[in-house]
């Protein structure tokens, strides 16, 4: 019996696909923004933050650095870990945010998964602009991160 439960434990920990969620905020003009990525239409066409799975003895960091070149092209400033993540069936998401204090020249898109972007008022960013509780729950976490 122990064995059986101590199995089923280690199993799911290690079943556990870990990814990442990167806030980017543009801190460079008077009014701070957060860039949000539409997934294109085989993806849901939804709002987003960069997300990515993480690749084999990747650091949340490294994925996060990694994401944001495959997903935009931008190499951010700063990057920083909150020290937050949460759990959802087969994922550990770990969420970091990004700032950008010079103005990003081009957003650079990966097709084959967003069709389009935009920089939001950080003031203005809700519930509402994400299709995902999770993703608010994250832009919130990196907010405050950046505060500190």
């Amino acid at each position: 019996m122990f064995f059986a439960q101590h199995f089923e434990i280690r199993y799911n920990i290690q079943m556990l696909r870990k990814k990442v969620q990167v806030v980017v905020f543009d801190l460079s003009g008077k009014i701070p923004k957060v860039l949000l990525l539409k997934t294109n239409h085989s993806r849901g066409s939804f709002w987003q933050n960069v997300t990515g799975s993480l690749n084999p003895d990747e650091t949340p960091l490294e994925g996060a650095k990694r994401e944001l070149q495959e997903e935009t092209g931008l190499s951010p400033q700063k990057i920083f870990d909150p020290g937050y993540s949460f759990k959802y069936d087969k994922f550990e998401e770990f969420v970091l945010g990004a700032v950008l204090t010079k103005s990003p020249k081009k957003i650079i898109l990966d097709p084959k998964e967003h069709d389009d972007f935009m920089w939001v008022d950080l003031k203005k960013i809700s519930q509402d602009s994400y299709k995902y509780p999770s993703n608010f729950e994250a832009f919130i976490v990196a907010n405050m991160g950046i505060k500190k």
